[in-house]
């Protein structure tokens, strides 16, 4: 990948019950490492969980990753709150939830809103500066 290495071991786990239709799944990274083309060498570590629940009528995600190089997080990206989407929304992607990410020196935190499916606003903070943005506008 233009130099870079990558390498580790990516491990998913499903299991779904057919009685009910509900789900789920968790990937891990172990062992992850990234030698950048100036021969830095990075760890890289990752989990994630999803669960769907037909019952409830929602897919829950919670995400922990991040890329740390000689002691400093080059980038993570963590649920504080996990993502949640609700089926009968109609739209794609989640209705609640917050993202916390950090990308070199910035610091992003997105929210996903209060999951109402009317709510077509997300609240994006960038080093302190909130912003909100119309999803589909």
């Amino acid at each position: 990948m233009d130099g870079i290495k990558i390498e580790g071991t990516k491990t998913r786990t499903s299991s779904f019950d057919e009685s009910t239709g509900n789900g789920s799944s968790t990937t891990s990274v172990s062992n992850g490492k990234i030698t950048l083309t100036d021969g830095t060498v990075a760890t890289w570590t990752s989990e994630r969980s999803r669960v769907s629940d037909l019952d409830a009528g929602t897919v829950t995600t919670d995400v922990n990753a991040s890329v740390v190089a000689n002691g400093t997080t080059i980038y993570s990206h963590n649920t504080t709150t996990p993502l949640v989407e609700k089926l009968n929304c109609g739209k794609p992607g989640p209705v609640s939830g917050v993202v916390a990410s950090v990308y070199r020196t910035n610091n992003i935190t997105i929210d996903f809103g209060n999951g109402s499916c009317n709510n077509r606003s997300v609240t994006i903070t960038v080093n302190g500066v909130t912003t909100t943005r119309t999803i589909g506008e």
